[in-house]
């Protein structure tokens, strides 16, 4: 029992003696404590320019002393402070460098104790040059012989640049301390269908120092060769005269020189070399009514496509006119078996030559067509009426085109005979001949019977 009274009492005493201790723990003033800071420690890619903070909080609540101080040798500092986030501006730091961040405060009126730490980010790498999209743009067609060919380069730590454009057609361009825009290379006499390269380089020495190099390539366009617009006369066309000045515009789609010729089919032919655009012609004459040509037309630019357009043109020209009715002139009357000349004459409105085919009325076959006469020539043609009667001469006349005329005609009487009436003398032996088929064999013989 009494050692149980005394175990109780020495338990007292070491509770009694620990009172103070746990008192004085408890009442211990803490100094100031630091939250994270902005940018975060061991941050990268962080600008040359910003402001790095820190929240410093003391926890009773005392003011505080604290200073931040950077390696670049900025620093700042504040007495008398309260909670709160405290900061340093930084500027003009350096690329890709590590750099430290120490921060020091202490409550005096307090713990009187210091918070010390040290932190680091890293700044951003410094960029070379950066190409934006060309124009005209990477890979494209049908481009112009003549072109400004550009592309915007900018440095987006805005340094100053170096840069230079050069093209596969040996022209080139290039600047020194340059400003963010658009560069370009003035680019002339370049060739149909060919495809070139052009090669951009630019540096930023004073930042960098790294170069940034890419081609480009753009193709040239398809020399056209030359065109040709609608003829005048247009083609198929009728009813041309015999006399015009047949034309046509020929034009080059991109303006080169070229030679051209045109040549009808009754061998006119016109031509030129170093032509340029517009209106060539041929000058027609001597064509003939109701006929149709042909006109072949040539050109081709050498200094460009080098190709040809060739085309051929129809045109049919007007129908001749027919000839005027003839006109008869002879005895209107006479005797059987006398020979009499007859004269006829005609005119062509065009003036051509001319044929004449007669019938005489008296039953003889129409006469094969005669001539050719010049329009308005007189021509005679005798003739011998072998029996009277009435008849009537007539004629026709046609042109070189086969024009026909109207019949003229001429009335002949041919009342007296003068001579054996032939036909029906045939007429009379031949009766006699088929009634006695054996007879006569001298007077067979001597008329060819």
């Amino acid at each position: 029992m009494k050692n149980k009274i005394l175990g109780m009492f020495m338990c007292i005493l070491l509770m009694v003696a620990a009172v103070p201790a746990i008192e004085s723990k408890v009442s211990a003033n803490q100094p100031p404590i630091f939250g994270a800071p902005t940018p975060s420690n061991n941050s990268t890619n962080n600008a040359l320019n910003l402001s790095w903070s820190i929240p410093i909080n003391d926890p009773e609540g005392d003011v505080f002393l604290w200073t931040i101080q950077c390696s670049n040798r900025q620093t700042i500092g504040g007495t008398g402070a309260l909670n709160g986030t405290k900061s340093l501006t930084l500027s003009s730091l350096a690329y890709l460098t590590t750099y430290k961040v120490w921060v020091n405060a202490t409550d005096p009126t307090g713990s009187g104790l210091y918070t010390r730490k040290w932190y680091i980010f890293t700044t951003k790498a410094n960029q070379p040059p950066v190409f934006e999209s060309p124009t005209p743009s990477n890979g494209s067609t049908n481009i112009p012989l003549s072109l400004n060919w550009s592309i915007p380069i900018n440095d987006h730590d805005g340094n100053a640049f170096s840069w230079t454009i050069q093209c596969s057609n040996g022209k080139t361009n290039s600047g020194a301390n340059a400003n963010n825009g658009t560069k370009s290379l003035a680019l002339s006499g370049l060739a149909y269908l060919v495809t070139y390269k052009v090669w951009v380089n630019a540096t930023d020495p004073t930042g960098s120092g790294i170069y940034t190099r890419k081609w480009y390539s753009f193709i040239t366009k398809v020399s056209l060769p030359p065109v040709f617009r609608t003829p005048s006369t247009a083609n198929c066309s009728t009813s041309s005269p015999l006399s015009f000045n047949w034309s046509i515009p020929i034009d080059d789609p991109e303006g080169d020189a070229f030679s051209w010729a045109i040549q009808c089919n009754n061998r006119q032919t016109a031509s030129g070399t170093g032509a340029l655009n517009g209106t060539k012609s041929l000058e027609l004459s001597g064509l003939t009514n109701s006929t149709t040509y042909k006109v072949w037309v040539n050109a081709t630019d050498p200094t460009g496509s080098g190709f040809y357009t060739r085309k051929w043109y129809t045109f049919t020209t007007i129908a001749s006119s027919p000839p005027n009715p003839p006109i008869i002139y002879g005895p209107a009357s006479g005797k059987t078996g006398v020979s009499y000349n007859y004269n006829f004459v005609t005119s062509d409105p065009e003036g051509d030559d001319v044929y004449y085919r007669i019938i005489w009325g008296d039953g003889f076959p129409v006469t094969e067509w005669i001539g050719p006469y010049h329009s308005g020539q007189l021509i005679i043609v005798s003739h011998t009426f072998l029996e009277t009667g009435t008849f009537i001469i007539q004629c026709q006349a046609k042109d070189t085109y086969n024009a026909l005329s109207n019949w003229g005609q001429l009335d002949v009487i041919m009342p007296v005979s003068t001579s054996i009436n032939l036909p029906l003398f045939h007429r009379l032996i031949e009766k006699l001949f088929e009634r006695f088929p054996h007879a006569f064999p001298i007077l067979r013989q001597l008329l060819g019977y």
